[in-house]
């Protein structure tokens, strides 16, 4: 439900016919396997690079009610501290 929904088959139907783009790596798994153990996380907050270009992955939890305003300032100010940390252009 975090990551597509609730009930989740509507919710999937939903995101795939108003979302006009791939979610590329969001939500996917991401980690390392190891001979003696290994770590996996979901991938909430991520970016790929190609080339000179870096895709930035992000998300925000709409819930009835939610403001769209809002909701995007949260995805600005996720976006913010990765770009940040990748310096200027």
């Amino acid at each position: 439900p975090a990551v597509a929904g609730s009930p989740r088959r509507a919710a999937v139907e939903t995101v795939a016919r108003l979302e006009p783009f791939d979610r590329g790596w969001y939500a996917g798994p991401i980690g390392w396997v190891g001979p003696d153990r290994a770590e996996f996380a979901v991938a909430l907050r991520c970016g790929l690079v190609h080339e000179r270009t870096l895709n930035l992955f992000s998300g925000a939890g709409l819930v009835e009610g939610s403001d769209a305003d809002t909701e995007w300032e949260e995805l600005e100010n996720k976006m913010s501290t990765f770009l940040a940390s990748v310096g200027p252009e």
